[in-house]
């Protein structure tokens, strides 16, 4: 696969070429949500790809993981490098 350049319009869109979302194996239509990961990087992930990253996380020991704890601890982590960043 190539690296192929995406821009910004004026309403701040962006299309990904298809060759990329079939990379992820991403269907159109797919619900995305995207999360900024430092200047000059945006990540979008499925709803299932970002609930398995954050379960693996928060993981306990003994393997147990509550899914509103791990996202309670998720949320106040991005809200936290928020706050850090000056942003409201």
């Amino acid at each position: 696969m190539s690296v192929q350049a995406l821009r910004i319009d004026s309403k701040r869109r962006a299309v990904v070429p298809a060759e990329v979302l079939a990379a992820a194996g991403i269907a159109e239509g797919a619900e995305l949500i995207p999360h900024a990961e430092g200047p000059g990087r945006i990540v979008f992930e499925t709803r299932a790809a970002m609930q398995a990253r954050v379960r693996a996380k928060y993981r306990r020991r003994d393997g147990a993981v509550s899914v509103q704890q791990a996202w309670a601890e998720y949320h106040d982590e991005e809200t936290d490098a928020l706050d850090e960043k000056g942003v409201e």
